[in-house]
């Protein structure tokens, strides 16, 4: 019995420590639980708006865009360019000063 516990913890530990390195492999390279987005992809401004409800603006490649998002459904609402960027952010930066 003494024999079977040791290799159960044995096993446990090394498990445990592969799911570890597995998990810490993938927030590093920006997996699991990146908000912001890295590379081609990339979420500049987010204004929540209701329950599970929010407006963003993402830039993917040299685009950006504007996308409304729900709990279930997101959609473009806007494909910007850059000179009417300008105003909307403003117009976003002080509605969310405002909070």
């Amino acid at each position: 019995m003494t024999v079977f516990f040791i290799k159960a913890m044995i096993y446990l530990g090394i498990i445990s420590l592969l799911g570890a390195g597995v998990m810490f492999l993938i927030r590093k390279r920006g997996g699991i639980g990146s908000k912001e987005g890295s590379g081609d992809f990339k979420v500049l401004m987010r204004l929540p708006i209701g329950f599970k409800r929010e407006l963003l603006i993402v830039k993917v490649g040299n685009k950006k865009l504007l996308l409304g998002s729900t709990e279930s459904n997101i959609t473009l609402l806007w494909d910007m360019e850059e000179e009417e960027l300008g105003g909307f952010q403003r117009v976003l930066e002080r509605r969310m000063e405002g909070r």
